[in-house]
C-alpha cells in the first residue's frame, strides 16, 4: 500500500507545476496585455500633445506673415491722418511708394463713399467701377475702427485671386472710405502649404464664414469660373466617425474623422488678428512607424515569453525588459518634442514679454535700412533707450511690475514712432532700440524728447503688495541719439556705439534726458 502511494504521488505534483505555469503564462500574458494597452493609450495621448502643440507653434508662424501687413496698413492709415493726403497725384505717389518698397504688395490704394478710388502708379478704374460694393470695402465698413482681411476675390486689373488688407478712414471733411492692400492669393497659399514638417500633411486656411481659403485639394479651393470667385464651403467637406480628442489647452481643436475611407487628425486654431481659422490634417498612417517602435518589443517579448514560460524569472526579466524599452521611446518623443520647441522658440523674431521685435529681429531689419539709406545717401539715426533705476523699481514693486513697465515702455515706443520703415526692438534686459531711416540728429532728437515725454507721462499701474496703500512707481529713461550717413566706412555696429556713449551721459549728467552726437 505505501509503495502504491509512492508511485502515483507524483501526478498531483506534475498537474500542480502545470497548473502554476498555465496559471504564470495567463499572468503573463495579461501583463503583457495591459502594459501594450496602456503604453499605446501613452502614445496616442502624447502624439495628441504633441499635434496639438505644432498647431499652435504653426500658428503663431503664419500670425508672422499676417502681422506686418496689417501693421503696414495701420501706417498707412495714421500717415494718412497725420498728413492730412487728400490730393490725388500726393496719394497716387504715397501709394507707389508703399508698393515699391514692399515687395509682397500688388497694388496700394484707397476708395471713398463718392465711389473715387485712387491706385497707386497712377492706373485707373475701369469706367463705371463702384468701389463702395466691392468685399473689401463691405468688410472694411462693418468694421470700423480695425483693420480686416477679405476673403478672396478676383482683381478688376490683374484678373488675379487675390486678398485685400483693408481698413476704414475718415478724412478731413467727415468724407469716409478704406484703405487697401492687395496680396497675391497664390502667395499665401505657398506660404500656408509650406508651414509644417508632417510626411502626408497638409495645411489649409478657413474665413469666419466657413468659406474655404487654401487646401491642398484643388476641388477645394477659390476658381475663377467666368470672372466669378466660386467658393467651397469646410462644412460641405463630407466625413464620418468623427471623434473629438480631449486637448484641453493652447486654444486648439483636435478631431479624429474618417474622410473618403482614410482616418485622419484634423486640428484648428483660429488666428487672432484675422479671424479665420488656420487647419493642419494629419494621415493617422503617419504615424505607423512610431507606434510600431511600441508594439514590435511587446509583441517579440510575448512570443520569447510563450516559448520559455515554464521559466518564471526568464518571464520576469522579459517583462522588465519590454517595460523599460517602452519608457525609452516615450521619452526619446518627449526629448524630440521638447527639441522641436526649442528650435521654433529660437526661431521666433518678437520678444515674449513685449511682443516688439527682439535684439535678432532688429539685426536683420537694421542691416537693410542700413544699406537702402546708403544707395539713397540719407541719413540714419538711431536711439538707445534705457529705463531709469529699473534695478531698484524691480527690487521695491517686485519683478512682475518691472514686467509690467518693460510692456508699458514698449507700447509707448511703438506709438511715438508713425513711419513704415522706423524699427523698434528690444535691445536687452531694460533697454530698448529705435532705427530711424532718413533721419538726421535734429529729427533724431525729436523723436526722441516725444519717447522720453511720452514714457514721463505714462500712466503705470497702482502698486498695491502686502495691502499697502495702492501707489504708483515714477518711470522715466534716458536715451542716448546719434545719426550719419551711412557709407563704406562706418556700420551701424558703429552707430550703435556713439548712441550708446550719448546714453552714458544721460545717465551721468541727471537721467530723464536725450543727449546725442552727430
Amino acid at each position: 500500500m505505501q509503495e502504491q502511494e509512492l508511485k502515483t504521488s507524483p501526478k498531483p505534483r506534475n498537474k500542480f507545476f502545470i497548473l502554476v505555469n498555465v496559471l504564470l503564462l495567463v499572468f503573463f500574458i495579461s501583463i503583457l496585455s495591459y502594459v501594450y494597452i496602456s503604453q499605446i493609450d501613452v502614445f496616442w495621448q502624447t502624439t495628441n500633445e504633441m499635434i496639438v502643440l505644432n498647431t499652435n507653434a504653426y500658428e503663431k508662424t503664419l500670425s508672422l506673415w499676417f502681422a506686418p501687413r496689417i501693421k503696414l496698413v495701420d501706417t498707412i492709415y495714421e500717415d494718412l491722418l497725420y498728413f492730412n493726403l487728400i490730393d490725388k497725384n500726393e496719394l497716387d505717389s504715397f501709394f507707389t511708394s508703399v508698393t515699391i518698397a514692399n515687395e509682397s504688395v500688388m497694388a496700394t490704394y484707397i476708395a471713398t463713399e463718392d465711389k473715387q478710388i485712387v491706385f497707386d502708379f497712377g492706373q485707373e478704374a475701369p469706367e463705371g467701377f463702384d468701389p463702395t460694393v466691392r468685399v473689401w470695402y463691405i468688410l472694411a465698413m462693418e468694421n470700423f475702427g480695425r483693420t480686416v482681411v477679405s476673403e478672396p476675390y478676383i482683381d478688376i486689373l490683374t484678373g488675379e485671386l487675390i486678398v485685400t488688407i483693408t481698413r476704414a478712414i475718415e478724412l478731413s471733411g467727415g468724407l469716409k472710405g478704406a484703405i487697401g492692400i492687395d496680396v497675391d492669393l497664390s502667395e499665401l497659399t505657398e506660404f500656408v502649404n509650406g508651414i509644417h514638417s508632417y510626411k502626408n500633411g497638409s495645411a489649409f486656411l478657413i474665413s469666419g464664414d466657413d468659406i474655404i481659403i487654401t487646401h491642398n485639394d484643388e476641388n477645394y479651393i477659390p476658381k475663377d469660373i467666368n470672372g466669378v470667385a466660386t467658393f467651397t464651403k469646410y462644412s460641405d467637406i463630407p466625413v464620418s466617425d468623427v471623434k473629438r480628442v480631449n486637448i484641453s489647452s493652447l486654444n486648439v481643436t483636435l478631431e479624429r474623422l474618417v474622410r473618403n475611407d482614410v482616418q485622419e487628425y484634423v486640428s484648428m486654431i483660429t488666428l487672432s488678428d484675422v479671424g479665420w481659422v488656420f487647419g493642419i490634417k494629419i494621415p493617422v498612417t503617419d504615424f505607423d512607424e512610431d507606434l510600431w517602435q511600441i508594439a514590435s518589443p511587446l509583441l517579440v517579448t510575448l512570443v520569447v515569453g510563450i516559448s520559455v514560460f515554464a521559466i518564471s524569472i526568464v518571464l520576469y526579466i522579459l517583462h522588465m525588459l519590454m517595460l523599460i524599452r517602452a519608457n525609452e521611446v516615450i521619452e526619446n518623443q518627449k526629448r524630440e518634442l521638447a527639441e522641436h520647441m526649442l528650435v521654433i522658440e529660437e526661431l521666433g523674431l518678437i520678444d515674449a514679454l513685449t511682443n516688439i521685435p527682439n535684439r535678432r529681429n532688429f539685426d536683420n531689419r537694421s542691416a537693410e535700412e542700413w544699406k537702402r539709406s546708403a544707395r539713397d545717401n540719407k541719413p540714419c539715426g538711431l536711439c538707445m533707450i534705457d529705463i531709469d533705476h529699473f534695478k531698484k523699481l524691480n527690487d521695491t514693486y517686485g519683478h512682475p511690475y518691472g514686467d509690467e513697465a518693460l510692456r508699458l515702455v514698449a507700447d509707448v515706443i511703438k506709438s511715438s514712432i508713425q513711419r513704415p520703415g522706423d524699427i523698434a526692438a528690444r535691445w536687452g534686459g531694460e533697454e530698448f532700440i529705435v532705427m530711424l531711416p532718413n533721419t538726421n540728429i535734429e529729427s533724431a532728437r525729436n523723436v526722441a524728447e516725444k519717447i522720453r515725454y511720452n514714457i514721463e507721462n505714462a500712466d503705470m499701474p497702482e502698486y498695491t503688495g502686502d495691502g499697502e496703500k495702492p501707489e504708483k512707481a515714477s518711470l522715466t529713461v534716458s536715451i542716448g541719439i546719434a545719426s550719419t550717413i551711412p557709407d563704406a566706412n562706418n556700420s551701424v555696429n558703429d552707430l550703435i556705439i556713439i548712441a550708446d556713449k550719448a546714453l552714458y551721459e544721460a545717465k551721468q549728467t541727471g537721467r530723464n534726458k536725450v543727449c546725442g552726437f552727430k
